[in-house]
């Protein structure tokens, strides 16, 4: 039956109807055809600024499609009956983003570029080449990274180990 994309989950203001739905091994995908409503164009000029970019869904659970896992203590999710999506200010899974089109990624990258290389005429020439090599390996592992999350999950981090690990701006500028 028909999904209905609706406006920050408010039922009262529909702006379009999801025409593609997949379910892949990072999570679910999905395709919209928006209507020309005051909200559904507020989205979509909203999603291409980048001002919003994250999604939720309405679900009820299929209670005899749970089961719990004694050995983790966590409830495992077999099916869900899924009656809407949600273009939405903050998803409650911060990872649900709005992919933009092809045109709008290659403006992006183009855009960023420029960015980039604007800036990195500014400081002295050995720094340009090091903030160079940094950016390449950032390149790199952001190209690599997504083939390892969908071949398998990541282990359990301890949270003072994933807060060390996270990149710091203030150590890459230090490095500048």
């Amino acid at each position: 039956y028909k999904i209905t994309l609706l406006w920050q989950h408010d039922t009262k203001d529909p702006i379009g109807q999801i025409t593609v739905l997949k379910e892949d091994d990072y999570g679910l995908y999905f395709e919209a055809k928006i209507d020309d409503v005051p909200n559904g164009t507020r989205a979509l000029r909203q999603i291409k600024s980048g001002t919003l970019n994250q999604f939720s869904i309405g679900f009820n659970y299929v209670w005899d499609q749970m089961e719990y896992n004694d050995d983790t203590d966590t409830i495992i999710v077999r099916e869900i009956e899924l009656f809407e999506g949600s273009v939405v200010t903050i998803a409650s899974n911060a990872e649900t983003y709005a992919m933009r089109s092809p045109e709008q990624l290659t403006q992006d990258a183009d855009d960023l570029l420029n960015d980039t290389e604007d800036f990195i005429k500014t400081i002295p020439r050995k720094q340009q080449l090091e903030l160079r090599q940094l950016i390449a390996k950032h390149i790199s592992i952001a190209q690599v990274r997504p083939l390892a999350l969908r071949q398998k999950a990541p282990d359990p981090v301890d949270p003072d180990e994933q807060e060390q690990a996270k990149p710091n701006f203030k150590n890459i500028l230090n490095i500048i």
